[in-house]
């Protein structure tokens, strides 16, 4: 097993990756380094609380002897969410020493943020180590309740194919928003969630006070159009499948460039082929099969029992989606970003509200 880098010690990859995230809500501390031989930069991001002098200080101990005191940078890490969210800005007490930039870009773009940009602060050199005494509590965030944000995106998404029959040019709009919505919460990332559930409903359009949602109209069946529903929802099923299985093969051609010097690169190649045909399992076209035959059928109670499957496959695939961990492993992987949970979530809950 190969020795771990002086950034792995300092702050493994996936924890720094986590940090950055951190970062997107509020500045945090950090300190950057080049190593010695000046062919890597190291990084270590503060708790929300660890000004950044302290942050170089611990960089001091932990990493002593991988790099040059000289070439030791600190600051602030931080976004501009609105205007520019996916560019890391570091405000440091002096300018980036050579290389520092081309590498920590390299690192950024490694952790899925576009780039990087870097702006002189002086002022922080005369900034103490210790924290602040806050002179009132910080404010208490009231709790995000996970299943009524579920409920409330699923009723919105619901709205989505009454939308997209008015004016079809919102599909790609409104569906990513679902997307993304969906993918927060998956990921448990509430407060994230709760802005893109917003920027959902903005752009459906609010419904009145007090108003909701009317289900489909069931009084009178309509086998022509109920067939047209269940043939593009087969086809909406297929593609979310194909988007997947490119995703996981994209990923699997980035592992075999990643690990082709490395004698294991066999073992591992097999080793995910197996874990990723069991997603795609998982995922199969039992449901595409069904919803075929309900598009094909003219009885009306083989329908209704064809669509009672599908619906109940549906239900399985959910309970997948929501239970297997490898899917969001393969989502946060360090090597190319996926988005399997918010492809097949929001397909699922779009097919749920579609099919009757």
């Amino acid at each position: 097993m190969a020795d771990t880098s002086p950034q792995d010690n300092l702050m493994p990859f996936g924890k720094l990756k986590q940090f950055l995230g951190h970062a997107e809500e509020a500045p945090r501390g950090v300190a950057l380094a080049l190593t010695k031989d000046r062919k890597d930069v190291l990084i270590l991001i503060g708790d929300k609380s660890t000004k950044p002098k302290k942050v170089a200080s611990i960089m001091k101990k932990k990493a002593e002897g991988e790099f040059d005191p000289n070439l030791l940078r600190f600051g602030r890490v931080s976004f501009d969410m609105k205007n520019d969210k996916g560019t890391v800005r570091f405000d440091l007490n002096k300018n980036a020493a050579g290389g520092m930039i081309a590498l920590t870009v390299k690192l950024m773009k490694k952790a899925t943020y576009e780039g990087a940009v870097f702006n002189e602060v002086p002022s922080l050199e005369d900034e103490s180590e210790e924290e602040d005494i806050p002179v009132a509590p910080p404010p208490v965030e009231t709790p995000i309740d996970a299943a009524a944000l579920k409920a409330r995106l699923t009723a919105l998404v619901q709205r989505i194919p009454a939308a997209l029959a008015a004016d079809p040019s919102r599909k790609e709009a409104l569906l990513g928003l679902a997307k993304q919505a969906q993918l927060m919460l998956g990921t448990n990332n509430l407060k994230t969630a709760t802005q893109h559930t917003d920027e959902l409903e903005a752009a459906l359009g609010k419904a009145p006070a007090g108003a909701s949602v009317p289900p489909p109209d069931t009084s009178a069946p309509k086998p022509a159009g109920a067939a047209v529903t269940y043939a593009k929802s087969r086809l909406a099923w297929m593609a979310a499948r194909q988007k997947v299985g490119a995703e996981i093969a994209k990923l699997r051609a980035q592992l075999l460039t990643e690990y082709k010097d490395d004698g294991r690169s066999v073992e591992i190649l097999d080793a995910y082929d197996t874990r990723a045909a069991n997603v795609l399992a998982g995922f199969d076209e039992k449901l595409a099969d069904k919803l075929d035959e309900a598009t094909n059928a003219a009885d009306a109670a083989l329908r209704t029992q064809l669509v009672a499957d599908a619906k109940a496959l549906i239900a399985t695939y959910q309970q997948f989606l929501d239970g297997e961990k490898l899917i969001a492993d393969l989502d946060e992987n360090p090597f190319v970003p996926l988005a399997i949970r918010a492809t097949i979530g929001a397909t699922l809950t779009a097919l749920s509200a579609a099919i009757h």
